[in-house]
């Protein structure tokens, strides 16, 4: 139905919805880190992810 609607991805954000989901766990996870590094860290996690 969204997709008949034309209404799908249409939004352009920073941050992609599923990296969000990531991404607000790992904030509490490295609770007292700031944004940047946070995003560094799961950044460094998903890039060795996809290495393997």
């Amino acid at each position: 139905m969204v997709a008949e609607s034309g209404r799908a991805g249409r939004r352009s954000r920073l941050l992609p919805a599923r990296l969000v989901v990531c991404f607000v766990p790992a904030m509490y996870l490295f609770f007292g880190q700031g944004y940047e590094e946070v995003a560094r860290l799961l950044g460094e996690e998903i890039g060795a992810g996809r290495r393997s």
